[in-house]
Formats: C-alpha cells, sequence, structure tokens
C-alpha cells in the first residue's frame, strides 16, 4: 500500500510541474544536461592563435630583450686572429681546464730542436663544443666559433688565415675584467715570443 501511495505522490507532482508550464513532467527524473557553451572554447582557441603569432611575430625582440638582461649577468666576449692565439696561451698555461667534456685534440708534424729531427706534436685544443677553464674557484666558458675553418687541424698546417682563429669567452659579471683579460693575455703572449 505504502508503494501505490508513493506512485500516486509522484505522479500528481508530475502532473503540477505540467500545469505550472514545464514541457513534461519527466525532468523530474532526468534532469536536463547542461549545454557546454561553445562560444567560450572558441574564443579560447582564438586567444591562444592570436598569442601564439603574436610571440612569433615577436620572437627576436623577445630574444634580443632575454639577451640585454642576461648581459647584466652574463659577460660574453669574441676575440679573433692573433689575440685567440693570446688568449688560448694564457688559458693552457695560466688556468686548469675541466677534466669533464667533450675532448678535441690535434697533431702536428714539427721540428723538435732538442732532438734535432722532425717529430710528431699532439696537443688538445678547443673545440666547437666548448670547453670549461677555472682560474681558482672562477669560471671562464671558451668555445671555439663553429663558423671558422678547422681544415688547418685536419690537414696539420702550422699557419693559417686571421679570420679562421675566433673564440667566444662567457663569464659571470664580476669574475673577470674583460678589458684586463685581454690585457693580461696580450703581455703573457709578448713575453713568451
Amino acid at each position: 500500500m505504502a508503494l501505490a501511495s508513493s506512485r500516486l505522490n509522484t505522479v500528481c507532482f508530475m502532473l503540477k510541474r505540467i500545469a505550472r508550464g514545464n514541457k513534461t513532467g519527466l525532468q523530474y527524473f532526468y534532469p536536463p544536461q547542461k549545454k557546454q557553451n561553445t562560444m567560450n572554447t572558441a574564443w579560447l582557441f582564438a586567444g591562444g592563435a592570436a598569442l601564439t603569432g603574436l610571440v612569433a611575430t615577436g620572437w627576436t625582440y623577445l630574444r634580443s630583450v632575454y639577451q640585454y638582461i642576461m648581459s647584466w649577468m652574463i659577460i660574453s666576449i669574441t676575440v679573433q686572429g692573433y689575440q685567440s692565439d693570446a688568449v688560448q696561451l694564457l688559458l693552457r698555461e695560466t688556468f686548469s681546464a675541466s677534466r669533464f667534456g667533450p675532448k678535441n685534440y690535434a697533431a702536428w708534424l714539427l721540428h723538435v730542436r732538442p732532438v734535432r729531427r722532425t717529430q710528431l706534436v699532439s696537443m688538445e685544443v678547443i673545440g666547437s663544443a666548448g670547453q670549461l677553464f677555472w682560474q681558482g674557484w672562477r669560471p671562464l666558458w671558451v668555445v671555439k666559433n663553429s663558423k671558422s675553418d678547422d681544415s688547418f687541424v685536419e690537414s696539420g698546417v702550422t699557419s693559417r688565415d686571421y679570420e679562421s682563429n675566433t673564440l667566444t669567452l662567457t663569464f659571470p659579471r664580476g669574475f673577470f675584467v674583460a678589458d684586463e683579460l685581454i690585457i693580461v693575455a696580450t703581455e703573457h703572449y709578448n713575453s713568451r715570443m
């Protein structure tokens, strides 16, 4: 009997809802699903596409601003030609090279005066992947320009063009003074010649 009165109450409730203007009394049992607002989704995609376009258009400007801000913290200098030779000599004799990282070696046939004959003289060279040097606790990252011509190393020629030897030195601001580093390298090179 209780089950019949419960069904009767449900039917009466549905009829009251229909009388109030609801389309169907079945909404009581199956509430309507919320429609997803496709307009918001479309605006999100359009906004994302516009933002991507703005970043792509101004990427070179954003990169130059980033490099300018990073130059406040990281110093990067480029040395070419014989000045590069002077810096490499200073690095080899007064700095210590990191034991980690890629290694590049080259060898030349040179006349060795103490033994009075031509011998193969090998040495480690700075490659295009770069090498980390330390002066005490201060790091100096050195990278050989990837556009430079390495054919003189492969062929064993001991002379090269002025433009073929380019290095980029990178270090945190305050660890070294760029002008002093170049002056010390030049004086060290001249004292050895």
